[in-house]
């Protein structure tokens, strides 16, 4: 609605120029006519004629140059306009061949997807000179991996200054407190026949939930038809979506989150939804420390299920 009234106000400032343009130019010619004037022996009456139009071709001139100067717009409108529809007709090809891409190509590895289960460890208090060491056999070790894990994807081609990255990335590195752990994940959606192309993530290997704080919770309404298996397993992958988006861990951190306790047992719990009434909450605790190195000692997150009835 805005850009369709601004069309309008613009069609109708045309219009008043041309009109204003057209009536200056008259008047000068008018007043050419009536002195009787000549221009390189012409008659007076063409001189006039000739005279309005030049008018009137000075005026146009001046008021175009005048907004050429006074705005980017007109002045893209008359220089760049072609080149402009040029690359708004490639953009529009461009997202027409990823839309029929992302529909038709299966994926290979989706964004912030770990590339290798591989890990690099910068120790606590390590020089820069350590970290970069680190980094840099962390990432052509990572490269040798990728390029024989996926033959579904063209090889990886490191970047030109993949080297100053490399040493920003492992000065970047806080290693004052704890030991930081360097990840390779795919830095975009891969499909079938795209080029590798991962980045590396760092992560500070800090606590984080202590052992016995709760994770996640879930209501559960007593019933005939309740499941505790299928609550167990929602709860899982909830703990799961808590400490990705909450506590900013990766997937290759998180692994699988494993029950090692339930209170009361899997039984009792099963007996407690069935022959209650109201609603119940099924709560996860951390049964232990959580770093980001937990689960990749064991690939398993322990955890500890207690169900109680909502007050």
């Amino acid at each position: 609605m805005r850009d369709t009234l601004t069309g309008i106000g613009f069609i109708l400032l045309i219009a008043a120029l041309a009109g204003g343009i057209a009536y200056v130019g008259d008047r000068v010619g008018h007043q050419v006519g009536r002195k009787r004037l000549t221009l390189f022996g012409i008659r007076p009456r063409y001189t006039s004629t000739i005279v309005a139009i030049g008018t009137g071709v000075i005026i146009a001139l001046i008021v175009t140059l005048g907004a050429i100067f006074a705005s980017n717009e007109v002045k893209t409108a008359f220089f760049t306009l072609r080149t402009i529809n040029d690359q708004i007709a490639a953009l529009k090809a461009q997202a027409a061949a990823l839309e029929t891409k992302v529909n038709d190509t299966q994926i290979v590895l989706p964004l912030n997807q770990p590339v290798s289960v591989n890990v690099a460890r910068l120790p606590k208090g390590s020089s820069v000179d350590q970290r970069e060491k680190l980094v840099r056999d962390f990432y052509a070790s990572t490269v040798a991996v990728v390029n024989t894990s996926y033959p579904q994807l063209k090889p990886f081609q490191p970047p030109a200054d993949v080297s100053s990255q490399l040493d920003l990335l492992a000065r970047k590195a806080d290693v004052t407190d704890n030991d930081v752990l360097v990840i390779a994940v795919a830095d975009r959606n891969l499909f079938v026949g795209d080029h590798i192309h991962f980045a590396l993530d760092i992560f500070s290997d800090s606590l984080k939930v202590k052992s016995g704080d709760a994770i996640a919770t879930m209501g559960i309404t007593a019933g005939p038809t309740a499941n505790v298996g299928l609550a167990y397993a929602q709860l899982q992958q909830h703990v799961a979506e808590v400490l990705a988006t909450q506590k900013k861990m990766s997937p290759l951190f998180i692994g699988t989150p494993r029950v090692t306790r339930t209170l009361p047992s899997i039984d009792e719990m099963q007996k407690m939804l069935t022959t209650g009434h109201g609603t119940f909450v099924m709560t996860a605790f951390a049964g232990a420390d959580i770093y980001p190195h937990t689960a990749l000692q064991t690939g398993q997150l322990p955890i500890v299920v207690v169900l109680s009835q909502q007050p």
